[in-house]
């Protein structure tokens, strides 16, 4: 063995120590501190801190315990912290690369939809169980605890799906659904799903940019040109409703599907109010190369 070697050997050891003593040190800060478990800062630092023990006590890996224990008081002090690790910072074997991936944008897109305290613990648990997920990922040989924080990440992302109603998909979009139904030969929704559309409408989605599709529907009274005239009339006034108080960037796409696609089927020439409908279905993306407050509209009749 040469001085130079030997030299580097001990330079390594002596890191190793050092990064163990600030583990070790993050690690019985945490474990010292109290916090409010039931809030979205309280919630997300109890998971990082029985991570960090089971990390330090079981696998002994005081470098991975006190990186997460110094997430999680920093977390503490100020929850712009709270977000989820990167995997370029971590040495991913390929196997796990595509779901973690996939999982990464459906989070990303859930923490741009839903404010800390609207998704409150579950986002906390989306966040850290990702993290648990990318950590084992990287040691990559306890394929139950692989699991599991895959597990537990799925489980969180569906219940923030249902906080928001939205789904959020793997290419790091949300996709929201709104029905609107109205009364017999008349273009504007009725009074009640206009104060539905307005509810979700002056909802913020600042930094968000959105598409909007709007399907128009008519029953099978009257005749298949009338109600694919009404059918686009009723997206066209929609439209209008939905211009006046959203002021975030977007564009539309409205399509007038007249009695072709009736939601309840009903023999020709039948009044049905489950049939006079617009449906509105709403992509939002983080990317924003729309001028704000700027939309553009595309109109087809399918009838």
């Amino acid at each position: 063995m040469t001085i130079q070697t030997l030299s580097q050997l001990m330079s390594a050891a002596s890191i190793a120590v050092l990064l163990s003593a600030c583990g070790s040190n993050n690690v019985a800060e945490l474990n010292n501190t109290s916090f409010d478990r039931s809030t979205f800062a309280g919630a997300i630092a109890e998971d990082y801190l029985q991570f960090a023990n089971f990390e330090a006590n079981e696998m002994v890996d005081w470098q991975d315990a006190g990186h997460f224990a110094d997430k999680a008081l920093r977390i503490l002090k100020d929850t712009s912290a709270a977000q989820r690790e990167q995997a370029a910072d971590w040495n991913i074997d390929e196997r796990f690369q595509a779901d973690l991936k996939a999982a990464a944008g459906r989070l990303d897109i859930a923490t741009r939809v839903l404010s800390f305290q609207e998704g409150g613990t579950e986002l906390a648990k989306a966040i850290s169980s990702y993290d648990c997920w990318i950590e084992q990922a990287e040691e990559g040989w306890q394929q139950d605890h692989i699991a599991e924080c895959q597990s537990a990440f799925s489980e969180a992302l569906a219940a923030l799906e249902n906080i928001a109603d939205m789904k959020f998909t793997e290419q790091g979009t949300a996709k929201a659904s709104v029905v609107l139904y109205h009364d017999h030969n008349k273009a504007l929704p009725r009074s009640k799903d206009l104060a539905l559309l307005q509810s979700f409408t002056a909802k913020y989605w600042a930094g968000l940019k959105m598409h909007i599709h709007i399907d128009g529907h008519a029953d099978s009274s009257g005749t298949a040109s009338y109600n694919a005239n009404l059918s686009i009339g009723r997206a066209i006034a929609v439209v209008n409703a939905i211009e006046t108080p959203w002021q975030d960037e977007y564009t539309i796409s409205i399509s007038g599907v007249g009695e072709a696609q009736l939601a309840h089927l009903t023999e020709d020439g039948v009044r049905d109010p489950r049939n006079r409908r617009t449906v509105i279905e709403v992509i939002f993306s983080p990317q924003s190369d729309v001028a704000p407050n700027n939309s553009s509209r595309e109109i087809a009749s399918n009838g």
